[in-house]
Formats: structure tokens, sequence, C-alpha cells
């Protein structure tokens, strides 16, 4: 289960690891990309840009045989990470390392100028972000280093970079330089990383296929193309190096014995996936053949070594019996002992530091040991010993990838706060304390939140949302919905970890209005009424749309003109003084059925040799309007909320390393996992003048019964089951509207008025139309009308009834509000 878990944990870095530095290879056609055609990229020497870049330990390449593979010219720029290290003991000489990320120091390189002799090039560096937003680096030092030499980036004391020659032979790179990137297998105390960017190169490839060297001196390329299934093209392998399969997002060891010194794409046969096993068999570290196909050679190793080790007559056999004698001897616990034995050179004396109290307790380690003391001895010679697998961590045993981190800006330092742009509200003395206070919370869970990546969710809100009422609250708030997720990827010593975080974020305030209105149903529907927000207007959508009561109407109903609505208000720029001018129900168009109306349909042929019919029609409704409508100023009403959870999860190898040398090795996996929660919220008066406070609100609904009926003659026939008639009549309408309305408003000071009106209305309409009727068996009839002449529009008042802070200050009785007819004027 063990196991189980540490190859689905390294797949599931494999995948997050191509997403972040996988970065665009090129075809076979294209293969011309050169350090030398560097691309401006200025606009990514930023804080932002350079602390979400992917950064590994190990080196970057300068191979002025071959351009086309070098990732270091005049001009380029790599990304820097100087981070601090935890060590932590979990047992006897079992130390496990990890970052401290608030501590990590990021800047970046700019070479200039490079050759085989010396590096030149000029570091710069960002304040940490505790102490500082600036998103500009400054120039903290220039450096020149000799093959050799090293230096200290941050002056901590402790030297990051070094000019080295590489300490793996490769074909076509005999004449290559390293610029490492120093980090110590020991007393960890700090950590040196570098970010190759693409960007800067032709086509935005890595040169080479090459992503980086890791510390183990091996070359990271990619199996294929990002973003298709096109194999990628590589340069200059060497067995042992590491592909990253894009597809089934895992590394493959490279095992090929063809040379790979020119640019070629890789086949299957050529790559192996090895996991990390407690009991691994000395196998496993053996000399392999291929080892010797290409870049070393077998006859020469031998030759090299104490004749008093090699006794046997190797020049006769064959490449693999020469591997296998080879092999035979790296089982011999005293054979570093012996090769050393006479030999004062300094590699010598590192191998009998390093391995004078080495005493093997198996096969495996007495291997390693050996193929360490033959590759530090016969540098030339001998090929490195692969790792021991290709999980995450034995590929990048230092990463660092930062996704977008939660940052408590509310532990920041103080000078970073003060150097933070603020909110106008918060020093605008006309706020009150209470809701500067809201607005600082606010902005502050915003700013933590700002940091994942996000994406907005509340457009799948709206379409979700069943309740009619429930879209509208949210399409007339100032409302925001988002998703994000972010943490940090970290290997530290070939200690992997991931913290990921999810997030939800939903922040509302209701500044203006609260409406909910429902334009039109029938009291016979059977339908739940549907209420479609549009996201662009946020208009209810996909309704019956037979008549409808504004929020201008609705306004109207406060005073009868605009006049006296100012007068109420004492205020000309309130909200609500931005209504049309418009009257009541009188003034409103022709209300008709609706499609769920009782109605009935009948024609009749007088002379049945003829297709001639007298029709006649009655249709009866009862329609409901309603809308609510509450507005307001310096009044709000808001919140914000972020809920989420994080899983932390990781290996404890606890390497036990003698000379880099693992004579322990103990996978501890775990999981951790917390929740997220913060949150905001307020709801009062924002203004500390109370003058400026106002209110206004108001429900509106309507009932109206409808009585229509019309006479017609047209032609019409029974088609075989179906009957259909086409007519030209004479509709008859009877409406008799009946409304209620209550609203309130408060405002300049104290003043508050109170308003209850209830209102009925008879109408009448007579006009001239055309109608198709069809009534096909087993389902219901259908009947299109298409109205031509409105000739009578009759409205008479019943009864209007209006009352002000409980004072009756209309009272009506019935009469005729309007009378249309042909040729009234």
């Amino acid at each position: 289960m063990k196991m189980n878990f540490i190859k689905n944990f390294s797949a599931i870095l494999s995948i997050v690891f191509v997403l972040l530095v996988s970065g665009c290879t090129v075809s076979l056609d294209e293969y011309s990309s050169s350090a030398s055609d560097l691309r401006n990229i200025s606009g990514l020497k930023n804080r932002t840009a350079i602390s979400k870049m992917a950064f590994m330990g190990g080196a970057a390449l300068y191979n002025p045989s071959d351009l086309s593979t070098s990732q270091l010219a005049k001009g380029a720029v790599l990304g820097v990470r100087l981070g601090k290290v935890q060590r932590k003991d979990v047992g006897a000489e079992k130390p496990v390392y990890s970052d401290v990320n608030d501590e990590a120091i990021f800047g970046y390189i700019t070479i200039e100028n490079i050759d085989r002799e010396q590096v030149s090039f000029s570091y710069y560096e960002f304040e940490n972000e505790k102490w500082s937003d600036s998103e500009t680096a400054s120039l903290k030092n220039t450096f020149t280093l000799e093959a050799g030499k090293s230096c200290d980036l941050n002056s901590d004391g402790i030297d990051d970079v070094a000019y080295i020659k590489p300490f793996t032979k490769r074909k076509g790179s005999e004449k290559a330089m390293w610029l490492a990137f120093l980090n110590e297998d020991e007393n960890i105390k700090v950590s040196s990383m570098f970010s190759i960017i693409p960007q800067q190169y032709a086509r935005s490839a890595y040169p080479g296929g090459l992503i980086g060297i890791n510390p183990d001196g091996r070359y990271i390329v990619n199996k294929y193309d990002v973003g298709t299934t096109n194999r990628a093209v590589v340069k200059s392998l060497v067995y042992g190096d590491y592909v990253i399969d894009n597809e089934e997002n895992c590394f493959s060891t490279f095992i090929g014995t063809k040379s790979s010194s020119g640019a070629r794409a890789l086949s299957d046969d050529e790559l192996k996936t090895m996991e990390v096993n407690e009991d691994d068999s000395p196998e496993m570290y053996y000399f392999q053949n291929a080892e010797f196909a290409d870049n070393y050679s077998i006859y020469e190793l031998l030759e090299a070594m104490p004749s008093s080790v090699v006794t046997r007559d190797f020049k006769s056999l064959s490449i693999a019996e020469a591997v296998d004698y080879l092999n035979e001897l790296a089982k011999n616990p005293d054979l570093w002992q012996k090769i050393v034995e006479g030999n004062s050179s300094e590699e010598a004396n590192e191998i009998r530091e390093n391995l004078a109290n080495f005493y093997g307790d198996s096969e495996l380690q007495i291997v390693i040991a050996n193929r360490k003391a033959l590759s530090v001895l016969y540098p030339d010679l001998c090929p490195q010993l692969s790792p021991y697998s290709t999980s995450f961590a034995m590929v990048f045993p230092w990463f660092s990838a930062n996704l977008g981190e939660l940052k408590d800006s509310a532990q920041a330092n103080s000078s970073r706060a003060a150097a933070r742009k603020q909110n106008p509200i918060l020093s605008d003395p006309k706020y009150t304390d209470e809701y500067k206070d809201f607005v600082r919370k606010r902005d502050e869970i915003s700013e933590e939140f700002s940091n994942l990546m996000s994406v907005d969710i509340l457009p799948c809100i709206i379409g979700v949302l069943k309740s009619p009422v429930l879209k509208k609250i949210v399409m007339t708030s100032d409302a925001s919905a988002r998703v994000g997720i972010g943490g940090k990827i970290d290997s530290i010593c070939a200690n992997p970890k991931f913290d990921i975080k999810m997030c939800i974020l939903f922040n509302y305030e209701f500044k203006d209005a609260l409406k909910y209105s429902i334009k039109t149903t029938s009291l016979f529907t059977s339908e739940e009424i549907p209420a479609v927000i549009d996201s662009k207007t946020g208009e209810v959508s996909k309704m019956r749309d037979y008549g409808n009561i504004s929020d201008d109407e609705m306004k109207a109903k406060l005073a009868e003109n605009k006049k006296e609505l100012e007068k109420e208000f004492g205020i000309d720029n309130f909200s609500w003084l931005g209504f049309k001018e418009v009257g009541d129900f009188r003034g409103s168009p022709r209300i008709r059925p609706t499609k769920d109306a009782k109605n009935f349909h009948k024609a009749i042929n007088l002379c049945p040799p003829f297709p001639f019919v007298f029709t006649f029609d009655a249709t009866f409704d009862i329609l409901l309007y309603s809308n609510v409508l509450v507005e307001f100023k310096n009044v709000s009403i808001g919140g914000i909320y972020m809920l989420g959870f994080g899983v932390e999860s990781g290996i404890r190898w606890s390497f036990i390393k003698k000379w880099k040398i693992p004579v322990g090795i103990k996978a501890e996996p775990y999981t951790e996992a917390y929740k997220i929660s913060k949150g905001a919220n307020f709801a009062g008066i924002t203004t500390n003048d109370k003058s400026l406070v106002q209110l206004g609100g108001g429900a509106q609904f309507m009932l109206a019964p409808v009585l229509e009926l019309r006479a017609g003659f047209g032609v019409g026939a029974d088609i075989g089951i179906v009957s259909a008639d086409f007519t030209l009549g004479a509709p008859i309408s009877f409406v008799l509207p009946i409304s209620v309305y209550v609203g309130a408003t408060y405002g300049n000071g104290n003043y508050f008025n109170f308003v209850a009106e209830t209102q009925g209305n008879l109408k009448a309409y007579l006009g001239l139309d055309l109608q198709l009727c069809l009534d096909p068996p087993f389902v219901k009839k259908r009947i299109w009308q298409w109205p031509l002449w409105n000739a009578l529009d009759f409205n008479a008042q019943l009864w209007k009834v209006r009352t002000e802070n409980f004072k009756v200050v209309t009272a009506e009785g019935p009469k005729v509000v309007a009378f249309n007819y042909p040729f009234k004027n």
C-alpha cells in the first residue's frame, strides 16, 4: 500500500510538473533553436512572473561546440530562487528537510559574457515579499567566475553558484561547461535553484529540448511536443538521463544504445520507468552494456584500473562479457581500497576520506560505493551511477514551484502594509468606522484570494438556481463568485511535498436596489413560472410577456407627478428620480389572455358543399402581475466569505547517506487535510451624516380577470382527422384590473412617508383581426391571431383610494377615464 501511495504521489507531481515546466519543444525540421538567437523578455523580469516559475536544483548548460543545445549565451536570463531549509530529525541519522517558504528570495541572472574559461553575469534581486511589494528587482552584484570557482549571490556567507566542468561525458559536449547551483547533501541550511526561461529562445523552445540538468548530472528532456502527440527532438542524451512523458504523466530513464549526439526523437524501447523499493536488488545498480555503447569504452576503463585489480585478459572479451567482468569486480568490498592504493591524487584522497569508515552491510551498498569510487577516480572513463528510480524526488531532488499561495495580509510587515495601495473609502471621513472596518477586511480577504489561480463561477450559479427569487436577488446585487486553486510543490534534498488549496470566494453588496418582479402569469397555468436571468441585462427572459408593471410605474405610485415626488424626498439626485414620465395602468397596452386561459371555439358550416364557416370564440383568464422594489442610498448590505480546504501530502525518504551512498532507505508517506474559512459582513448606514440616508420601496400586485368574445367568418374544413379554419373576426374584450400598492420612503433626516393605494378599473376593447385555428386529435387546440384594427378602447375607473401616513388623500368613485373610437377627433 505504501508503494502504491509513492507511485501515485509521484504521478501527481509529474502531472503538475508537465503543466509548469515542460514548455515548448520543436520538430525535427525546425531544430535550429539557439541561445545565440535570444528574444527580449523584459516583460518577464518582474516579481510576479519570476516567483511563479518552476525552479530546480542542478545546472544550466553552456556548450560552445553546439549552440543548439546551449542554454547560456551572452544576454541569456535565468530565474533564481534562494531559499532557507528547515531540518527535522525523524530518527537516528535520518533527517528530513523542508523549505521555509516565507524566507525565499527571488531574482534573476543576466549573462554578460561567457566562454570556457570564465563567465560574467549580473545578479538582480527582489526584496522579500514581507518587506516590499515592489515588482522591480535591483542590481545586487556583478560576478566573474573562472572555471572551477564559485560565488555567494546574496552575501549570506554560503556559495550559491559555481562554474564547473561537467562530470558526465557526452559526445558533442566535450567543451561544455555548467553554471551549477549549489546545494549540500548534509547539514543543509539553504537552497539554490534556477529556472530556464524558454520564452527567450527561438520559438520559445528549450535549446536541444533540454529543460535542465539535475544535481546528479542527468539531462531532463521532453518525450513529446507539449500539447501534441508528436515526438520531441532531443540531443546529447546518455544512459540514465530522464525523459518527461507528457502523455503518461511520468518520468522515464533513457537506456538506449543508439548514439544521441545528433538531433532525433526517442523510441519507447529506449525508455524505462523504475520506482523506489526498500529492498532494491544490487542488479539495478550494476554497470549496463548500454552505458558503454556510445560515450564510454569498457576497455579503456579496465585498462586504466590497476593491474593488481584487473587480472584477466579483457581485450579478447566482447563488450557484454567485459561488463560482466567489471560487475564481478564491483562486488568486491575491497575494490575501492585497491584502486586508490599508492595514488596520491586529489580524487583518491576524496575517496579515502569519505569511505574510510564505510563497511557495506549488503551487496547493494558495496556495488554503489565501488561505482561511486570508480566514477570519481576515472571521471572521463567511468559512467556515472544512475539514481535509484524515476520517481519525482529522484529526478528533481531539488525543486520548487508556487501555484499561488494564500498569504494573510494581516501578517504582513507594517512597512509593506503602508506601501499597499489603500481603498479610498478607508481615508474618507464621511464613512462610518464600522463600514471602513468591513471594507478593510473585505479587501484583505480579496487580496489573499487574488494570489490563487481562479475562474468566475457566478454565471454557473445563476444558471443552476431554480428559484426565480434567488436569481433576481443575485443579479441585482454587486455579487461575484470565484473558485481558486493554488499551493506549492517542493522537493528539498529528495523530500517531496505538495500543499494544494482550493477555495470559493463569494462577495456581495447591495448598494442601490433590491428588486424582484414577475412579469405576467395566469392563475390557470399548471407550470412553474419560468424565470431565466439574462446575465448581461439582468432581465427575466423566457416568460409570457402580456403586460408588465415596470420599476418606473412602481416609483410613480409614490406620487402623482415628478414634482410631488421631488418634494417628498427633498433631494433632486436621489435614484428614484431617474424614472421616465409614466402613468398608472390606465395607459398600459391591451391586456390579452395567456395560452393557459380557458377557451371555447366553435366553427359552423351552414352550406356544407362550400368551405365557408362562421366561428365563435370565448376565452377567460385571470392574470397576476407583481413587482417588488427596494432602493436605498448611503445604506449597504454586504458580505464576503472565503471557504475551502487544503491538503498537504509528501514523502519523507529519510536517507541515511554516506558520501551520497544510501545505506538505508525508509519511505514515510504522509497526508494532512485542513479547512480554510474567513469572512466579513455588514448591514447598516455607511455615512456619518444621517441626513444623507434615504430608503424607499414598495410592492405592487394586480389581479386582472379577462373575458374575450369573438365572432368571425372565413373558410374552414375537416382535412382527414384535423379540423382547421381561417377567419376574419371582431373580438371584444372586457378586463377588470384590480391593483393594490403598498410603499414607504425614508430620508432627509427623519422624513417618513407610508403610501397605500388600491384601484379598480373596467376596460373594454373592440377590434378587427385574423385568426387561424388548428384542432388536431390527441393534442391541444392551437389558435393564432393577428390584430388588424383597434376600433374601440374604453377605460373606466371604478374606484381609487390612496393613503399617505394612514391619512386618506385620494378617494375617487366611478368615472370614465378614456373612450377612444374611430373618427373621434
